[in-house]
């Protein structure tokens, strides 16, 4: 059964049609924050402030991509160019995204509202042979494969850290972040985590996961400078654009094409 337009990739819906990879991550654009997974803590931290999500009981990690939701991203120029050092591995895929489906196994899903499926015998098929994923959907069915294993293990790890009560509400910046549940490492908690009989209760992952939220936070003043700027009706394009990339402080070029990111993790 279909939601929001999402539909699984069998070969009866698919046999005959086809899909091209996205060139814009305008479908990025409004996203408040998204997923991530252990294996790429470090790389997101660099780029983004991370904090952690509150969901049905559960709890993930999440690279903030904005300081509030329902506004413009400044990671996403308005010609839909990423404007990051890093692209979070869950927007590498779209319009594709995955099920799980048990313990080791996952459905591919598609969006078909995204207009990247198509009926164009020049774009890439879903099929090649009854029931055969063409190479370039193996390659994706590959990178979710992998991606999940790692979003399990990130689950696990941050079951262990909501045991030992380590999470408060994220409550810096604008009033709307609280009612995403979005929330941070107490920093009182961790320290009498640490100093007492807890010590040996945090695992090695789970400290690189909290040591990289730390330190990812530094990241939120200027994004929010540049969140600002971005969404101000008397900024230009233009304008914003070097001013975000002066608060970002990188000295390489940032803009990255949608058709150059590739199916790994890290």
């Amino acid at each position: 059964m279909a939601k929001d337009g999402i539909f699984p990739v069998n070969y009866e819906r698919y046999h005959n049609r086809y899909w091209r990879r996205f060139t814009s991550f305008e479908f990025a654009a409004k996203l408040n924050f998204c997923p991530i997974v252990i294996t790429e803590v470090l790389q997101v931290a660099a780029a983004f402030p991370i904090a952690f999500h509150s969901r049905n009981n559960a709890i993930e990690p999440v690279a903030l991509l904005s300081m509030a939701p329902e506004t413009v991203s400044p990671f996403v120029a308005r010609d839909g160019r990423w404007l990051a050092c890093y692209v979070p591995s869950v927007l590498r895929c779209f319009p594709f995204e995955v099920e799980s489906t048990g313990a080791a196994h996952c459905r591919l899903l598609v969006n078909e509202t995204s207009g990247l499926v198509t009926c164009d015998p020049h774009d890439v098929p879903f099929f090649k042979g009854k029931d055969r994923l063409t190479p370039e959907l193996q390659s994706v069915l590959g990178f979710f494969r992998v991606r999940e294993a790692a979003a399990r293990e990130t689950a696990r790890i941050c079951k262990h850290m909501q045991g030992l009560d380590l999470f408060s509400p994220f409550t810096r910046g604008t009033e709307t972040e609280t009612s995403t549940n979005l929330l941070i490492i107490d920093a009182n908690r961790l320290v009498e985590c640490l100093n007492g009989t807890g010590t040996n209760l945090i695992s090695n992952e789970a400290l690189r996961l909290i040591h990289a939220h730390q330190v990812s936070l530094s990241h939120c003043d200027w994004l929010s400078c540049a969140q600002n700027q971005r969404n101000s009706p008397s900024t230009t394009g233009r304008t914003g654009l070097s001013n975000f990339v002066a608060a970002v402080g990188q000295d390489m070029t940032l803009s990255q094409n949608a058709s150059q990111v590739t199916y790994a993790l890290g």
